[in-house]
């Protein structure tokens, strides 16, 4: 029974080897996002580049897929060419300056990922959910700033990404990777130099392209049962 069970894990966990592992990755790159929709009175008309950096670790669980977190920090805004008037007789826009949305989009999200591998890498698109949230100090423009969306907005995230995986050597990797994030932002505050009744709640969509690498770590504890069970078959074989 016990030459049974060797034979069996011999078997089974050389495929673990190659198909479990865990791999972390960090990476930089640019990102536009829609203008906001709802009740946020401040949008644009020109599509702006802003910054996003991202780190994140999957887990591959089978040869064709893999389960893991993606932490992203980016900038959402927009330039207008129209001028918005307040209730309190205040222009806004129209000077080539930017309305952000958030200094600082902090999100945290689940992603799966179906995975085809290739010649020295892979190939892999999935979806992605999880939670948002804008950090940046409302008050305090930049020169390059018309308007600034209240600190505090949270909600939801989600959306998909696509991306392709090459290897450098065993362990290290590059990857781009292209996504789309929709985002569902409320607030307890209502926008400033506007009269609105009711707390600011809009949505918008991103769509983030990243360049990183990626560090592939073996799944230690597969990979000592591995060889522990291999000794155990070279000591009984002789």
């Amino acid at each position: 029974m016990k030459l049974f069970a060797y034979i069996l894990i011999s078997l089974l966990v050389p495929f673990n080897i190659l198909a479990q592992n865990i791999e972390v990755g960090i990476a930089g790159g640019i990102s536009t996002n829609s203008a906001p929709s709802a009740n946020m009175y401040y949008g644009f008309d020109k599509w702006t580049s802003n910054y996003v950096g991202a780190l994140n670790a999957v887990y591959n669980f089978a040869d064709h897929m893999q389960f893991g977190l993606e932490g992203c920090v980016s900038e959402l805004s927009g330039v207008s060419n129209n001028v918005f008037v307040s209730p309190y007789n205040t222009y806004i826009g129209g000077d080539n300056k930017r309305f952000v949305y958030a200094k600082k989009d902090i999100s945290l999200c689940g992603v799966f990922n179906g995975r085809y591998n290739t010649g020295r890498g892979y190939v892999y698109a999935g979806a992605a959910i999880g939670y948002g949230m804008v950090r940046h100090n409302a008050d305090e423009l930049s020169s390059n700033e018309s308007y600034r969306a209240p600190n505090g907005g949270a909600g939801i995230v989600a959306g998909g990404q696509i991306g392709w995986v090459v290897g450098i050597n065993g362990k290290l990797g590059a990857f781009v990777e292209a996504a789309y994030r929709y985002m569902d932002f409320k607030y307890n505050t209502q926008a400033p130099k506007e009269a609105q009744q009711e707390d600011l709640h809009y949505h918008l969509s991103a769509f983030p392209v990243i360049i990183g690498i990626r560090y592939r770590l073996i799944n230690t504890i597969i990979y000592n049962n591995y060889q522990r069970e291999k000794g155990k078959n070279e000591s009984m074989e002789r």
